[in-house]
């Protein structure tokens, strides 16, 4: 799946009917498909997925590119989208969970609508939508309140090894279901979603609040601090899939150096060289740079592959 695009048709060259992927995972190849029209196609080991979503969670990804800040300055959307994320290479049943309870919000909120137009009511399938909606968003709140807990108390251990022990991090959930029960809310909240056309309470408006030294990362904290504590939250997640004994988690980090000083980048390469990843890809816009910091470092990795196919050389940039 496409960390950037939307639209992964997009991905097609032009002139060209499709695009191929094809990984080699140890001795488990994957192969994905997509046409400009019709379905992706998807195999491991030379069978066919009849469901993607069957492949979560087979080969853990942890990507950190610089477009990821909005995880820190953006809206709740990027916040709860990386929950989804790592939740869904986590856990299946928060998978299945997440998508019914995506299909039944789109169900009510298209009835609200409806509603609108119409000046009509249907009580009782306002009822059958709400009794489908309430426990599956209960489970995707236990769920998230468990990740983002034990998230939390792994963050500052990782964030000290990067900044130096400058700062402290906190993660804290917010959701509606803190203040009742989803059957409560969704129910006293009724006649406003009718006003509003929309569901107004759910698990659809949950967030994390990133607090850096007990006040608002995305207010207080500088260019710098905000890129370690991303590396820090990532590293985090990825020794939670650790913990959740998924031991073959692949790390991508694109653009290293962006917003970063020296010594923040040799702490965070000597943490990653220590880390339990299977295989780490670095991208830098200078060839030779990091290669002389993992040389410098005396880093113990099995093998290192330096390649500038894809780069720009430092003269060209």
């Amino acid at each position: 799946k496409s960390y950037l695009l939307a639209s992964e048709k997009n991905l097609i060259k032009w002139d060209q009917d499709y695009y191929r992927v094809l990984g080699t995972f140890g001795k488990n190849e994957v192969v994905v498909k997509q046409m400009i029209s019709g379905p992706k196609i998807m195999s491991y080991q030379g069978k066919v997925y009849k469901k993607l979503a069957d492949h979560l969670g087979k080969h853990p990804i942890i990507i950190i590119c610089p477009d990821d800040i909005e995880l820190i300055n953006g809206h709740s959307q990027f916040r709860r989208r990386w929950m989804d994320i790592a939740l869904c290479q986590i856990d299946r049943s928060y998978l299945d969970a997440l998508s019914r309870y995506n299909h039944v919000l789109r169900q009510r909120n298209s009835y609200l609508k409806l509603h609108a137009v119409s000046k009509s009511t249907d009580v009782h399938l306002l009822d059958t939508y709400d009794l489908k909606l309430v426990p599956l968003g209960e489970q995707i709140y236990q769920i998230r309140k468990q990740f983002i807990a034990g998230l939390d108390q792994r963050i500052n251990k990782m964030h000290d090894q990067l900044s130096g022990h400058t700062d402290s991090i906190k993660l804290i959930y917010k959701s509606d279901l803190l203040s009742a029960s989803f059957e409560k809310l969704i129910f006293n909240n009724r006649e406003r979603d009718m006003l509003l056309q929309r569901t107004s309470v759910g698990v659809h408006r949950d967030d994390i609040t990133i607090l850096l030294n007990d006040k608002p990362a995305k207010m207080y904290a500088s260019q710098g601090q905000k890129k370690t504590l991303l590396f820090s939250i990532q590293l985090a997640l990825s020794q939670l899939l650790d913990h959740q004994e998924t031991h073959n988690a692949i790390l991508l980090l694109d653009d290293v150096y962006d917003k970063l000083d020296t010594g923040r980048v040799e702490r965070l390469i000597e943490t990653v060289a220590n880390g339990s990843f299977v295989q780490i890809f670095i991208t830098d816009a200078h060839p030779t740079r990091l290669s002389r910091l993992v040389n410098q470092l005396n880093i113990p990795f099995d093998q290192i592959t330096l390649s500038d196919k894809i780069i720009l050389d430092e003269e060209a940039e």
